[in-house]
C-alpha cells in the first residue's frame, strides 16, 4: 500500500550494485491513500517476474478470512436458507452476518454492543462497520446511538460541540 512517491524515494535510496529488491504483498489489499496502485501495477505488467500463492492454509480459522477469500474469489457465502438469521463463519466465529431489515439495524447494532461490553469487551476491542455515512443505519446515527452505551460520560455538561457532532470526556479510548 506504498504510494509513488514514497516508492520513489524508496528506490533512490537503495545502491542497485550491491541490493536486490523483493517486493512482497497482496495485490488484492486497497490501493495506497496517495497515488498510485504499485504492487498491482507491477504485477500486471508481466515484466517482473512474480509468483502468486494461491491457498489460504489457515482458511476455514477465521470466519472473516473465509468470507474474504471467497468474495475475491467471486464464490457466494450467503444463501437463501440464511434470511432472517444470524449465521457466524470459520472456526473462531469472528464473522457474523445477520439478515435483519433496515429498520431493525441500528436497534440491533447498539444491542449488540452492549452485549459485548456485558461480556467484558472493551470499547478499543469492538468495531462496528456500516457502508455509508447517512441514514439511520449511518455511521453518524450509529455513533450517536453508541455514544449513549459506551460512554459513561454521555449527556455531561462538559462537552466539546464540532458541527451537529457533540463529544464527551472519554469518546475515545485512552492509547497506551
Amino acid at each position: 500500500m506504498v504510494d509513488i512517491f514514497l516508492f520513489e524515494k524508496l528506490l533512490d535510496a537503495i545502491d542497485f550494485k550491491t541490493t536486490r529488491l523483493v517486493l512482497i504483498g497482496d495485490n488484492a489489499q486497497l490501493c495506497s491513500v496517495g497515488c498510485g496502485n504499485l504492487l498491482h501495477d507491477f504485477m500486471e505488467t508481466k515484466v517482473i517476474p512474480t509468483i502468486t500463492l494461491t491457498k489460504v492454509f489457515r482458511y476455514g480459522e477465521g470466519g472473516l478470512m473465509k468470507v474474504a477469500t471467497d468474495v475475491r474469489c467471486c464464490k457466494t457465502y450467503l444463501t437463501n436458507a440464511m434470511k432472517n438469521k444470524m449465521i457466524k463463519f470459520g472456526a473462531n466465529q469472528d464473522y457474523v452476518f445477520v439478515d435483519l431489515s433496515s429498520e431493525a439495524i441500528p436497534q440491533n447494532v447498539v444491542g449488540l454492543y452492549k452485549k459485548l461490553l456485558s461480556k467484558g469487551y472493551g470499547v478499543e476491542d469492538i468495531q462496528v462497520l456500516t457502508a455509508k455515512n447517512v441514514g439511520d443505519c449511518g455511521t453518524v446515527a450509529l455513533n450517536n446511538r453508541i455514544q449513549k452505551v459506551a460512554n459513561p460520560n454521555y449527556g455531561s455538561k462538559v462537552f466539546l460541540r464540532s458541527g451537529d457532532t457533540v463529544f464527551f470526556e472519554g469518546d475515545y479510548p485512552k492509547s497506551e
